[in-house]
């Protein structure tokens, strides 16, 4: 079941398909990302540094 969200924010980015659920907020130059599977993150920072100079600051243990 896919959960429709309204677009109340245009910095975040939501997407589901199958068990892959994925959130991206974007903010001026940052990126949070927020995957339920590792497998998936990896794969989207791989695809996202081939085009953009990116760089891995690890895990979020606060968030405000």
């Amino acid at each position: 079941m896919t959960r429709q969200l309204p677009r109340l924010d245009s910095s975040l980015f939501v997407f589901q398909q199958g068990s892959c659920n994925l959130s991206l907020w974007v903010y001026v130059d940052d990126i949070i990302l927020r995957v339920d599977r590792l497998d998936t993150i990896a794969r989207l920072i791989s695809r996202l540094n081939k085009e953009f100079s990116i760089k891995d600051l690890s895990l979020i243990i606060n968030f405000l």
